[in-house]
């Protein structure tokens, strides 16, 4: 069944089995990796999403709930070099073992790279083929796979190549920024929905930006401004209205977030007086009046103006009350995550 075929019956709004069944010309029939069938069907298709169920090999990996496609592919790179590395210890290496992971020669595009789950290995390659999402669910998780699609934070891991690729920092001192920065927040400072900023105090603080980027063009933008070890403060919170609706304020929020924790930090505030609503679906919860709240530092509490009755919003990051009733995975596996995105 080709592509084409696949399409016309989705389009008929038709649900569409592949088995992982073929035959030969001469009618032998083959039992295909169904890894390699999924992929090659996602990407054929070029799906938006590719889901894969998963058992021990994914969850001792302790991988997080979103990881970038570049991430996943240092981690197959941490994988092969740590596999080419014992092979040397052992004598069995058949060429010298480069000097770190990323010098490692791994060829991304096929669907399986020696010692990496298969779903690891499909997933990078579907995405690197054009499959905009992927996502490794453990199959023992009750109502995981409505869990993961119908829910902000989901439950299993989604590697990702969208909207995610375009979130960056932006750059101090660079003008292209500067002004894009000053372009999304100009109209919603003139309508007093952000506190005014002065273009000095825009381009001060424009190392604390990070911004969505497509086609070398901002679609959003928001700061992330450390107030103590533990807390940072989210603002100037602004999507281009030509693009709201899309997921580019959830994707930005996100990225802020996985931000704040690989910085140690645990709790994010806010300050705002009309999108409330917004925060609170994606988990942020109602502290009082910024100004009278003993929440915020002093040094902050001091810059809050009263006659704009900001209300204070918290989120705690990382928690899950899924997570203890996960199985743990083994110590070595999670080190060679954590050490292959150190």
């Amino acid at each position: 069944m080709c592509a084409d075929h696949i399409s016309s019956l989705l389009d008929l709004e038709n649900l569409v089995v592949v088995s992982n069944l073929g035959s030969t010309a001469n009618g032998h029939v083959l039992n295909c990796n169904i890894y390699e069938v999924a992929t090659a069907a996602a990407t054929a298709l070029r799906a938006d999403k590719l889901i894969f169920y998963t058992l021990n090999d994914i969850e001792r990996l302790d991988l997080p709930r979103w990881l970038k496609l570049g991430d996943a592919e240092g981690l197959i790179r941490q994988f092969a070099y740590t596999r080419l590395r014992e092979r040397d210890r052992q004598g069995e290496a058949a060429a010298a073992v480069p000097e770190s992971a990323s010098e490692t020669p791994v060829n991304l595009d096929n669907w399986f790279v020696d010692g990496v789950p298969w779903e690891l290995s499909c997933a990078v390659s579907a995405l690197r083929s054009g499959v905009k999402r992927a996502h490794l669910i453990d199959i023992r998780d009750s109502g995981g796979l409505l869990l993961e699609l119908y829910s902000r934070d989901g439950i299993g891991t989604m590697v990702s190549r969208d909207f995610y690729e375009g979130c960056r920092p932006a750059r101090s001192g660079d003008p292209g920024d500067l002004g894009a920065v000053e372009a999304l927040l100009g109209p919603l400072m003139a309508a007093g929905v952000l506190a005014p900023r002065t273009s000095e105090e825009i381009a001060r603080d424009l190392g604390h930006f990070y911004m969505i980027e497509r086609d070398a063009k901002v679609l959003a933008c928001a700061s992330l401004v450390p107030l103590s070890a533990s807390m940072a403060e989210v603002g100037a919170f602004v999507v281009d209205p030509t693009y709201r609706g899309d997921g580019r304020g959830d994707a930005l929020l996100e990225y802020l977030e996985e931000e704040a924790m690989s910085r140690g930090l645990t709790h994010l505030v806010l300050l705002t007086t009309r999108t409330a609503d917004w925060f609170m679906q994606r988990g942020f919860q109602h502290a009082g009046s910024a100004h009278e709240s003993d929440m915020l530092p002093p040094s902050r509490q001091a810059r809050v103006v009263p006659g704009r009755n900001s209300q204070l919003y918290f989120k705690e990051l990382g928690t899950d009350e899924s997570e203890g009733d996960r199985i743990d995975g083994t110590q070595d596996l999670k080190l060679l995550w954590k050490k292959g995105l150190a």
